[in-house]
């Protein structure tokens, strides 16, 4: 079943720099931010869920976008909820605005570890300069 959706879709220019925006819905809610694109980053936070979780205590969090008012952030949190194993990605957006036009959003979508493997994968090997976008479905049983 799918919980949930994450699209990266990348904007570069002739040298590679550019933005991202991610949009993140789950079965209730959605969200977008634009960022400045940070390839590695990216890339690396793949890397890290292609093994996860190594055990249930296990919590891998991805921040991307810091950068003071009025520029937007994302948090990703891949947790596992309970002893059993079973994971879920956490999403935290913020537009860092100050009060009272701050928006930020707080939620989580549930996945099997090997939904967030995938996503892993999907990172790693992403090539926005050939495929600028890409989209990664969270299963579950």
């Amino acid at each position: 079943m799918v919980t949930g959706t994450v699209v990266f879709a990348a904007n570069l220019d002739y040298e590679g720099d550019g933005t991202i925006d991610v949009t993140i819905a789950s079965q209730s809610l959605e969200t977008q931010v634009h960022l400045y694109m940070h390839d590695a980053a990216w890339k690396d936070f793949g890397k890290q869920l292609i093994i996860f979780p190594r055990n249930v205590d296990e919590v891998l969090v991805f921040d991307a976008g810091f950068y003071g008012m009025y520029h937007n952030s994302i948090r990703f949190e891949a947790y596992c909820y309970d002893w059993q194993g079973h994971t879920a990605l956490r999403v935290i957006t913020d537009n860092n605005a100050a009060n009272p036009h701050r928006v930020k959003l707080e939620f989580s979508i549930t996945a099997e570890a090997g939904s967030l493997n995938q996503l892993g994968h999907m990172l790693v090997n992403w090539q926005p300069d050939i495929s600028p976008e890409i989209t990664w479905q969270a299963q579950t049983s």
